[in-house]
Parts: structure tokens; sequence; C-alpha cells
């Protein structure tokens, strides 16, 4: 169960995203930012719920590792999978995947990398929940580090990328505070 301070910063923070509602491009990172802010707070807890849940020492782990692989490992990419399609969100995954051709989302140290692009495009359109959500979430985790690190040209068309990833973002973090806050 989450403390009531740990409450107050999800709800704030939620609520912060929520009240962004103009669909120019810098109301959407802005967006983006502060959903991934709540996010990361909530992946933060994720170690410290499982560690609760098994009895067994908490784990160290990386950002990358937070974001992607282990808050799957604990939620579950089939549970995952299952929330999305509950919440009607299959097309948001899908319009994701074609706005992904237009733009560099895994970057080396600023370098793109066609490859592992073309790998999380290849990812979102599997069948297998693990595959799926795994490219969902390390393409999530990217245009987070994309916004954070990466150059800040600001152009409209960014919007057939960060609408979609919105709206994902914002379920993930609906799903997993209601995983760690039991």
């Amino acid at each position: 169960m989450l403390s009531e301070d740990q409450q107050d910063f999800y709800l704030r923070w939620l609520e912060k995203a929520d009240n962004i509602v103009s669909e120019d491009i810098a109301s959407l990172i802005d967006k983006y930012v502060t959903l991934f802010t709540t996010y990361n707070f909530l992946y933060n807890i994720v170690p410290i719920k499982k560690a609760q849940d098994t009895g067994n020492v908490r784990e160290q782990v990386g950002d990358r590792a937070g974001a992607t692989t282990f808050t799957i490992d604990f939620l579950g990419a089939t549970a995952i999978s299952h929330f999305l399609t509950q919440e009607a969100l299959d097309n948001q995954i899908d319009s994701l995947r074609l706005a992904m051709p237009d733009f560099n989302i895994d970057l080396n140290k600023g370098i793109p990398q066609p490859r592992r692009d073309q790998q999380l495009i290849n990812g979102l359109q599997s069948a297998v929940p693990g595959t799926k959500i795994l490219a969902l979430m390390k393409t999530l985790y990217s245009i987070r580090c994309n916004i954070v690190h990466g150059e800040k040209a600001l152009h409209q068309y960014q919007e057939m990328l960060l609408l979609p990833a919105i709206q994902l973002l914002r379920a993930i973090v609906v799903y997993v505070h209601s995983r760690v806050d039991t």
C-alpha cells in the first residue's frame, strides 16, 4: 500500500498531466514528461513491492530496466497487454508503430540505430505479449530519453508519435499504480 505522501504525489502528478490539454508540441512534450515523472516514481516502488510480496531482499534496478524489463516481469506482459486491450488502446499501439519510421527512436549517443528501431517496430506488431509489451516499454522509455537528453527541436509533426505514446503511457501509469497500491 502506498503511503499517504506517495499517494498524494501520484495523484498530484497525474492531475498535472491531465490538466495539460493543449495539443501544441510543447504542451505534448510537457504532458509526456509529466506522465513519465509519475511512471518513474511508480517503477521505483516496484522493487520494494516485489521484495514485500516475495520476502526476498530488494533488488537494485537501473532506470532503463526499471522502466522496461523489471516492471514487465513484476506485472506480467500478458496482464499489461490484456489491460491495454480492455482500455481499447491496441489502436494506439498501431498508431505509434506506424509513426515510428518517421523518427529515430533508439539512439546511441545521438546516433540513430535503424536496426534497433526496426526491431521495436516489429515487436509492436507481434502477437506474442512478451515481445509486444517489451517493444512498447522500450519505445516509451526511448521517447523519454530523446526528450530529456536529445535535441530540443519542436515540430508539430511530432504529435503523430506523442499522441499515442501519451495515451499508452498514461494507461500504464494507472495500471502500475493499481498493482503497487495493494
